[in-house]
């Protein structure tokens, strides 16, 4: 994802005459910027599981990595961009192919946007789902 990294924005200040109050000396935002930064958070990855997504309502549980055996390649792309360790390879009838260890995956996602035949997917991901409600209500 780092085809898509931006520097965070910059904080726009009230000049310090102008402050002699107690309301705030920031000026925010534009409704639509934090959307798009809240919007970048929400595809960085990867995930560590601290579940504050579960917490917010953000996702309902965390997804399941599910594996097309007959789609794999072997390749082992996907075990090396695993940051845990939950992507793994082993011979099944003469062939290389992949699988996930669920109890090291934290469903982030890395190795399956990394994996070039598409043999791996997040089954009960509804992140797309909620960024459309957000942005058509």
């Amino acid at each position: 994802m780092r085809r898509f990294y931006e520097e965070e924005p910059e904080v726009l200040w009230v000049p310090p005459e102008k402050r002699m109050h107690f309301k705030l000396f920031e000026k925010g935002f534009p409704f639509q910027r934090p959307v798009e930064e809240a919007k970048r958070c929400l595809t960085c990855g990867p995930c560590v599981s601290c579940k504050a997504c579960l917490s917010v309502g953000i996702q309902d549980n965390l997804s399941v990595v599910e594996v097309n055996p007959e789609r794999c390649s072997g390749c082992g792309i996907c075990v090396s961009v695993c940051y845990y360790s939950a992507a793994q390879s082993k011979e099944v009838e003469d062939k290389r192919v992949s699988f996930t260890d669920m109890f090291r995956c934290k469903s982030c996602g890395m190795c399956v946007v990394a994996c070039p035949s598409n043999a791996r997917r997040l089954v009960g991901d509804p992140m797309d789902q909620k960024i459309n409600e957000v942005y058509h209500p």
